[in-house]
């Protein structure tokens, strides 16, 4: 009995450092891109604004697109507001995206602005409809 914990506690010591070799680092590993894009159509602009705990603001012309780190920071998720027509006019939506699931995920994640609405689009898959403008 007294050879079973000495046993016990370099078998498990053992156990940890091989698993730490092969699992990935969870620091640092959420490597995903966030991307708004605006696909309105000629002469439109897309105003958005992000919350990832630092607030990300700006304007986007037609074809245009801006990319974030999906994983700075200690927050694992975005939410977005974006709008399109002029203040007097402006209709909008609100996205948002949850990163809490492993294993580590790269690629890029897309919110894409089109007249009908919001697509939403995923490391190489295709296109998903989320939602239609709403009148501000």
């Amino acid at each position: 009995m007294k050879n079973f914990i000495p046993f016990v506690l370099v078998t498990v010591t053992a156990m940890y450092s091989g698993l730490g070799e092969a699992l990935p680092v969870v620091r640092n590993c959420h490597r995903q891109m966030v991307e708004v894009r605006n696909n309105l159509g000629p002469g439109q602009i897309l105003i958005f604004h992000c919350v990832h705990p630092i607030v990300r603001r700006g304007v986007l012309k037609f074809n245009e697109k801006q990319q974030y780190n999906a994983g700075s920071g200690n927050a694992r998720s975005w939410a977005c507001v974006l709008y399109k027509g002029p203040p007097t006019d402006r209709y909008g939506i609100a996205v948002g995206k949850n990163f809490q699931k492993l294993p580590c995920n790269t690629g890029v994640l897309a919110w894409i602005a089109k007249n009908d609405g919001v697509y939403f689009e995923g490391n190489g898959k295709p296109m998903k409809f989320l939602n239609k403008w709403a009148k501000m």
